[in-house]
């Protein structure tokens, strides 16, 4: 839009066309501070996100401008012998056009339309800006639990027929296990969290705090054979099993601050992969579907949690795969190990994105979420939101 702006106290005013039509933005912003520009200046304002151009007039318009009233209609002389009766309410006035329309009357009718159709255009603009911008939106999302507890930490049976969870929904953290469409719920124990299924969808690695301090557990994926795997007097986190079934990756904080580890599936062998700061966090370990590489959080460089990935076998060769001034955390290698997926709040609220193994082509994937897991076939993630775990589709 072009034309002569101006700007009366705190509204800003667009005079398009030679009938001189006016429209009002109640929200403005000046350009270059809150006073207007000098007088036959370019300026430049935005509308809801748009930009528009004007000339600031060569007469500054007066303080109140407004338009001008209408003329009063001539009236005929009532005969002082003749009693006048009342008139009804809303009677016009005799010699009185009932719907008087001066040229300013007609202005303000156009202006009224016009402003409902550039409202229109500029909502319809927004709309399209978000699709945009959110890339892989999905659109095809469904809740699985429903509950007053607080369902967390989904993740895919590697047959992508169930998914297990954690809850408190029996008053302590358990870890569940459900059908892929949220039935068939069954509770596996009644202490534990983020649990990680093992490649062949037999056994379950879980973290569970039942010996006093948060250690690293396996068990059959029914349950049965609870076996303890760390024995530190620190905590150890986030259970992530290797894509070949013989190593579980792990966040560890016996030398101070939390860094990544790898060990056997029976506990031994254990291998420190990071060495960050004693107040730093490294954690939330995930195995790219050839073993060769792990993903993980880190708030190491500049106190922001970012994703890297690194080199499994020895813990060399690390690259710095996000840099924002958000949180990104909780990756999630895809099945065909080109993307991860990973939860920011580098937008409103904590949402699920999706990134190139590369760090390359963010996109975000739902309007919430967090903790997300990808799906074997690499379709769908599910994630967890306000306590209820969803699966939203990636395609």
């Amino acid at each position: 839009m072009q034309g002569t702006l101006i700007k009366v106290g705190h509204e800003q005013h667009l005079i398009l066309g030679d009938d001189g039509a006016r429209y009002t933005f109640a929200h403005h912003e000046w350009r270059g501070g809150d006073n207007p520009p000098v007088v036959g200046a370019r300026v430049e304002f935005q509308v809801n996100g748009n930009v528009a151009m004007g000339v600031y007039p060569v007469s500054a318009p007066s303080p109140t401008y407004a338009p001008p009233p209408p003329a009063p209609a001539p009236r005929r002389p009532v005969a002082p012998t003749r009693p006048v009766a009342p008139r009804p309410p809303g009677t016009p006035t005799p010699g009185q056009p009932s719907a008087p329309s001066p040229p300013w009357h007609a202005r303000l009718q156009r202006r009224n339309v016009l402003a409902a159709l550039l409202a229109i255009v500029l909502i319809g603009a927004a709309a399209a800006a978000t699709v945009v911008f959110s890339g892989l939106l999905g659109s095809d999302t469904m809740q699985l639990t429903n509950n007053s507890a607080t369902d967390r930490y989904p993740s895919w049976s590697p047959d992508g027929r169930r998914i297990a969870f954690s809850s408190n929904r029996d008053g302590d953290s358990g870890i569940y296990v459900m059908n892929e469409d949220g039935t068939g719920v069954v509770q596996l124990t009644d202490n534990g969290d983020d649990p990680s299924w093992s490649p062949d969808g037999q056994r379950i690695a879980f973290e569970s705090y039942r010996s006093g301090v948060w250690h690293i557990y396996v068990m059959n994926a029914d349950g049965s054979g609870v076996v303890q795997l760390t024995h530190n007097s620190t905590p150890d986190l986030h259970p992530s099993w290797s894509p070949d079934g013989r190593r579980i990756a792990f966040a560890s904080a016996r030398y101070g601050g939390y860094d990544i580890y790898v060990m056997n599936v029976d506990g031994s062998g254990v291998v420190r992969l990071t060495y960050g700061s004693k107040r730093g966090r490294r954690e939330h370990p995930s195995w790219s579907p050839d073993g060769r590489r792990i993903a993980f959080q880190s708030d190491h460089h500049d106190g922001d949690f970012d994703i890297y990935k690194k080199n499994a076998a020895n813990g060399v060769g690390v690259n710095r795969l996000t840099n924002s001034f958000a949180s990104d955390v909780a990756p999630s290698w895809s099945p065909d190990g080109r993307r991860i997926a990973f939860q920011s709040d580098r937008d409103d609220g904590t949402q699920i994105y999706v990134m190139n193994a590369d760090g390359s082509g963010v996109n975000r994937l739902s309007v919430h979420g967090r903790d997300p897991d990808w799906s074997p076939d690499g379709r769908r993630i599910a994630y967890e939101h306000a306590g209820e775990i969803y699966v939203i589709s990636v395609e």
